[in-house]
């Protein structure tokens, strides 16, 4: 049976994530003697839903590239949705829970670029320094308009000084610890951890929507 779901994972992914085939039409189903239609309308609709529904991981998938893409959205959006969508571990699993929202994933996304990208330009090496990672502003990355990448790097810090249990959030973030591994690190309830998390993606996102700042 484990080497039948194997073959069949790796055809779904196959057909699915590497082809961008979409998701299987619903089949046809005949209703059997003695259901009455009303009933069988309903148990009908389920077996269909059942008959397009992937196997776990991959459905979370295709789910999201059905959400983003096709030209819904901006070039950005939709690149960033692609980025999600392949992106395994803790957060798909949130996701694919309806923890997280696809927009909420996409800002978990972005904040572990600008962290691995603010490490690789101030030379931090090591996994656990993600709450002295500091982009306070500084001199050299003004201009008429600051740049995206300080944008961000201004971004990020206003984040990190505004997060509660910032070290929780980039665990799950970051790190790609899983939400009940990391609660009970933290001594916090999973139903905590799980606030904390979306509230940081919020503060996110609505930080990303500001407008530009203007250098001082």
């Amino acid at each position: 049976m484990d080497k039948i779901d194997s073959v069949e994972r790796e055809r779904q992914r196959f057909h699915h994530l590497v082809l961008e085939q979409p998701r299987p039409k619903p089949s046809a189903c005949t209703r059997p003697r003695g259901i009455s239609k009303s009933e069988w309308k309903a148990r009908r609709h389920e077996l269909q839903l059942a008959s397009t529904r992937l196997l776990p991981g991959i459905e979370e998938q295709v789910q999201l590239r059905e959400e983003w893409g096709g030209g819904r959205g901006t070039a950005q959006t939709v690149y960033h949705a692609d980025r999600a969508r392949k992106r395994a571990g803790s957060l798909a699993r949130l996701h694919a829970s309806g923890t997280v929202t696809s927009e909420q994933l996409i800002a978990a996304l972005d904040i572990a670029e600008t962290y691995e990208a603010i490490c690789n330009h101030v030379g931090i090496k090591s996994s656990f320094a993600f709450d002295r990672v500091d982009c306070s502003f500084r001199p050299e990355l003004a201009g008429d308009v600051l740049s995206a990448g300080a944008i961000r790097e201004l971004r990020y810090d206003e984040w990190r000084r505004s997060v509660e249990r910032f070290a929780l959030v980039v665990d799950i973030i970051v790190a790609d610890v899983g939400l009940t591994i990391a609660a009970r690190s933290h001594r916090v309830s999973d139903r905590r951890a799980r606030v904390l998390l979306v509230d940081a993606l919020e503060l996110w996102i609505l930080l990303r929507g500001r407008p530009r700042p203007r250098p001082v």
